[in-house]
């Protein structure tokens, strides 16, 4: 469930909000009530199709993470939802995300960290080399932190938003919705 977002000063205005990465604008549909603008951008002009239907009042660009087309200070609130794994210079989106968002805007990146060893997947058990591989894409916390002080950013924290608990056997793990990719 989505909460009002604090407005800014003492304006009536919504933030502004970028989903980069937004695939196919789940969260852009999400949010479009609680902003007063919203863009999505994602490097695949497929996914942007989609996000359209999802969210027809998005505006949608379509580019690298790593050179994002907005102005400086141009937006309060930057989403990046599962999608920093998948871009190819991490560093720069968030030197970038720090470029783009306003003084006392926020940075809200969700995704999985392997390194940790918090949680056990249980595709790293059947296919050899998933963990490594995703211990390449994704990067650890401790790196992130590193890339979000020297992009000048003034604060940051992690939290875990989500930890899922279940114990599949069987035709169970085929019939579980989180599962399905259709």
């Amino acid at each position: 469930d989505l909460h009002p977002f604090p407005t800014r000063r003492s304006s009536d205005l919504q933030p502004s909000a970028l989903e980069v990465g937004c695939g196919t604008g789940y969260w852009l549909g999400a949010l479009a009530g609680h902003t007063r603008r919203i863009v999505g951008f994602d490097r695949s002009a497929g996914m942007l199709s989609r996000a359209q239907t999802h969210a027809p009042a998005a505006r949608l660009a379509q580019g690298d993470a790593g050179q994002l087309p907005f102005a400086d200070a141009s937006f309060d609130l930057l989403l990046c939802v599962n999608a920093l794994h998948h871009f190819p210079d991490k560093p720069a989106f968030v030197a970038e995300a720090r470029r783009v968002l306003r003084p006392g805007g926020a940075w809200i990146n969700v995704g999985m960290d392997p390194h940790a060893g918090r949680d056990h997947w249980y595709l790293y058990d059947y296919f050899p080399g998933t963990l490594e591989t995703d211990q390449e894409r994704f990067p650890s916390a401790g790196a992130l932190v590193d890339w979000v002080k020297a992009a000048g950013f003034e604060r940051a924290a992690w939290s875990t938003a989500e930890r899922i608990y279940a114990v599949l056997r069987g035709a169970a793990v085929l019939d579980d919705p989180m599962l399905q990719k259709h």
